[in-house]
């Protein structure tokens, strides 16, 4: 079994809460031992000596949010720092691949570990695993699930060290969400288009719309040829987005027809 330092927070997509399964957890179910928790910038100076002592230490990184030095990373030759990355690169490098994945509507993504390189997620490749994206996947459900697949994958390019290749392909890059990526419009989206958004970007940055002038955060919502409620909202392709659960400004979440009773006039 191995010593491991481990680089991040675990979090794969913003506004998610700490897993229920960590990463950290299934190493160490597995028998591994982590040494050292690196979450800071600061964090990062005390990785030489703490090699030192344990000169035979694996390294594992997931969510560090921080450029790892070049001598940083020459600590850990041959197999280098193995990074958890939640997509198939170079599909979707960057910070937001779970988002990206959903919010364009993709029916699989997965994970691949890598080694750490100094260009961005552009290391080469130990291993990849596929996961089908379901319909009603948010990012937070299936950030758990690619969380679960990849400590699995690390367990095995730990155990086993194949070697890794290259990048194919042409790269994606995501960007970070912001609030301003946080209106629902539906005059220039189709139903479908809105659906994906809200679950790309629940928790953070969050999906909003106005109703009675009341500001709400929409927190479950669906595609439909009609609409139920006058909170349906319709789109560009004369769909409707059928509002199932809202969060109004102040209050707590609802369904659409609690939320019609309390402010329709």
């Amino acid at each position: 079994m191995s010593d491991i330092i481990f680089f991040g927070n675990q979090k794969l997509v913003q506004g998610i809460k700490t897993p229920i399964i960590t990463i950290t957890d299934t190493l160490q179910q597995a028998g591994h031992k982590i040494i050292a928790t690196i979450n800071t910038k600061e964090d990062l100076t005390t990785v030489p000596n703490i090699l030192k002592n344990h000169p035979q230490a694996i390294s594992v990184l997931a969510s560090f949010g921080y450029i790892v030095p070049q001598n940083i990373i020459d600590l850990f030759e041959p197999l280098g720092i193995l990074n958890l990355h939640p997509s198939l690169l170079p599909k979707y490098r960057g910070p937001t691949p779970i988002e990206s994945a959903i919010l364009n509507g993709d029916q699989q993504t997965g994970i691949s570990i890598m080694k750490i390189s100094k260009a961005m997620d552009a290391g080469d490749v130990y291993l990849q695993k596929t996961l089908p994206i379901s319909p009603d996947d948010d990012k937070f459900t299936l950030a758990a699930k690619l969380t679960t697949l990849g400590a699995t994958a690390i367990l095995e390019v730990i155990d086993q060290k194949p070697t890794p290749t290259p990048q194919t392909g042409t790269p994606n890059y995501t960007d970070k969400l912001t609030k301003e990526l946080s209106p629902l419009d539906p005059a220039t989206k189709t139903a479908t288009q809105l659906d994906q958004q809200i679950r790309a970007h629940l928790g953070f940055p969050k999906s909003k719309y106005s109703f009675f002038g009341l500001s709400c955060t929409i927190l479950k919502a669906h595609p439909a040829p009609r609409p139920t409620t006058k909170l349906d909202l319709k789109c560009i392709d004369n769909s409707y987005l059928v509002i199932d659960q809202l969060l109004p400004e102040n209050s707590k979440p609802m369904s659409a027809p609690a939320f019609l009773n309390g402010h329709q006039k």
